[in-house]
């Protein structure tokens, strides 16, 4: 279970990323897109592509870089979130699941 000071730093992770992928010419199209199953933290789309990106926020590096909290089981939930998104908007567009890497320096969107 989350602690209030990991709730905030995600929602701040969560609003660097957002903005961070508006200047790189991304549409928010969602974001916290939610269903029994799950949660896309930020839904977006690019030259016709959507992204699905799961916010992945540290301070520092004392557990390790953010992409390295992407365990095989929330890959699995990654994509199951996908797919189901690809059902709700009915769409025959591609979808790439991504993890923005927000550290207190840097933001970057990596593919996964």
């Amino acid at each position: 279970m989350k602690n209030q000071h990991n709730i905030t730093i995600g929602k701040l992770g969560e609003d660097t990323a957002a903005e961070y992928l508006q200047k790189q010419g991304y549409d928010i199209l969602s974001r916290n897109f939610r269903t029994k199953y799950g949660e896309i933290d930020i839904v977006s789309q690019k030259d016709g592509i959507i992204y699905c990106v799961e916010v992945k926020t540290r301070l520092s590096n004392r557990y390790g870089s953010p992409i390295d909290a992407i365990t095989p089981q929330k890959l699995q939930k990654m994509q199951l979130m996908g797919g189901i998104l690809i059902s709700y908007l009915k769409t025959k567009r591609p979808v790439v699941l991504s993890v923005c890497e927000v550290t207190k320096d840097k933001c970057n969107l990596i593919e996964i």
